[in-house]
């Protein structure tokens, strides 16, 4: 539409996604962004959905204001992605004073199980989900190297596992933390160390720390946030608009066949 009103040339989705290339080395993530809403015109022939699924990326995120309209805007969007196999939704400019920023990223989450990160305040844990996908794509093609994913729609579909086999091959890759201080790290006596480290030193998976000093079993589902941190803690995650509980569920969905160990610490929790 927008091409039309410049009198500029019309192209179409295919032709869009050929003008896309990676460099030849040195890419670690690769972020293409859409403009407008999933549905509204990209190409002369297609839209965003369109779009994703003639990319065929490895993680989809969408983007939704955090306000009033949220909940229908992302239910539609999701609908329509159903192209995509991995989708988490980001809510932006979101506000954890503001009742019904809150309220909806609760709705979204627990009513509709739908993986949600905030911005800003969850920077870490958007990095954390787009590394996290990446290493996954990577053991999920072992064989296509670096080139094929710099050119993925270059590939046939058809040489991409199905979802039920790619299930079959995914291992373990993470340890996720909760529970209180000696859950990040702190040991009577010395007050530093901990059990999480040397799991995950053991066991050979990335620890994610959702742990936060002075929590309790009430404070893991209604606090946002960590009010207490302890430094050096190993593998923290920052969640600064959510629970503790919340954060945790959120990374585990998203990462569904990933989790090798979780560990819950309540020594002294009330």
């Amino acid at each position: 539409m927008a091409a039309e009103a410049l009198g500029r040339a019309r192209f179409t989705t295919a032709e869009l996604v050929e003008e896309l290339a990676w460099p030849d080395s040195g890419v670690e993530v690769g972020l293409v962004e859409s403009a407008g809403g999933v549905r509204s015109p990209l190409t002369h022939d297609g839209d965003t959905v369109a779009f994703v699924r003639a990319l065929s990326p490895d993680l989809v995120l969408l983007v939704a204001d955090a306000g009033l309209g949220t909940i229908n805007a992302v239910r539609m969007s999701m609908d329509a992605l159903a192209v995509a196999p991995h989708c988490t939704v980001v809510l932006n400019r979101f506000d954890g004073a503001d009742d019904l920023h809150v309220r909806n990223r609760r709705w979204l989450t627990e009513r509709d199980a739908l993986q949600v990160v905030t911005m800003p305040g969850e920077e870490t844990a958007v990095t954390a989900l787009v590394r996290g996908w990446r290493r996954d794509a990577e053991a999920e093609e072992p064989g296509a190297g670096a080139r094929h994913r710099r050119h993925r729609t270059g590939l046939p579909r058809d040489h991409r596992l199905p979802p039920v086999a790619q299930s079959t091959v995914r291992a373990p890759n993470y340890y996720v933390s909760m529970g209180d201080s000696y859950s990040v790290g702190y040991q009577p006596g010395s007050g530093h160390g901990g059990y999480t480290a040397y799991v995950a030193h053991r066991s050979h998976l990335t620890l994610v720390n959702f742990g936060c000093a002075g929590a309790t079993t009430t404070s893991i589902l209604v606090t946002i946030g960590c009010p207490l941190t302890l430094p050096h803690t190993a593998g923290a995650i920052s969640y600064t608009a959510t629970t503790q509980a919340a954060a945790a569920e959120a990374f585990i969905v998203a990462h569904r066949g990933h989790i090798g160990v979780i560990t819950v610490s309540s020594v002294g929790m009330t």
